[in-house]
């Protein structure tokens, strides 16, 4: 385990009905602690098609939360809910540097869409230009024949 502590109650989060363990300190002492293995679902942003080596978070089934809970080792965080608390409960000064964070996120995101966008332009008309001199060096040998 890294140097971060884990205090017990432990949060389990609840997303759609489902049961997810995010931090990975959490999920070792789950493991540890109480043998429950859950089933790691994340994939690595880079790697997102791997098929044998998933991160966190980790999915619970309800059987497995209900136990920890039951057992107050743990307690059920409703996600949707504690978003809209946490916003509707945030000074305007909060307010104001998340929505200027979201909007530096978006134009981010916006120039790295752009950049990828370019970058495969640049490398069809590469293509192209491959296929072009190829097909003008095919059609000399024929002219000189």
């Amino acid at each position: 385990m890294s140097n971060q502590t884990v205090t017990e109650p432990l949060p389990i989060f609840t997303v759609a009905g489902r049961y997810f363990v995010y931090d990975v300190d959490t999920v070792i002492y789950i493991r540890h602690q109480y043998h429950i293995c859950g089933v790691l679902i994340g994939n690595i942003p880079q790697v997102n098609q791997q098929n044998i080596f998933s991160g966190v978070p980790l999915r619970l089934m309800p059987e497995e939360a209900r136990l920890l809970v039951e057992n107050k080792h743990a307690y059920v965080v409703h996600d949707a809910p504690g978003h809209l608390h946490d916003l509707q409960n945030m000074s305007p000064e909060e307010r104001q540097k998340f929505r200027d964070e979201l909007v530096r996120q978006g134009f981010e995101a916006g120039k790295a869409l752009r950049k990828q966008a370019q970058a495969k332009k640049e490398l069809g008309l590469m293509k192209q230009r491959q296929r072009e001199n190829g097909k003008a060096s095919t059609e000399n040998v024929n002219n000189e024949n």
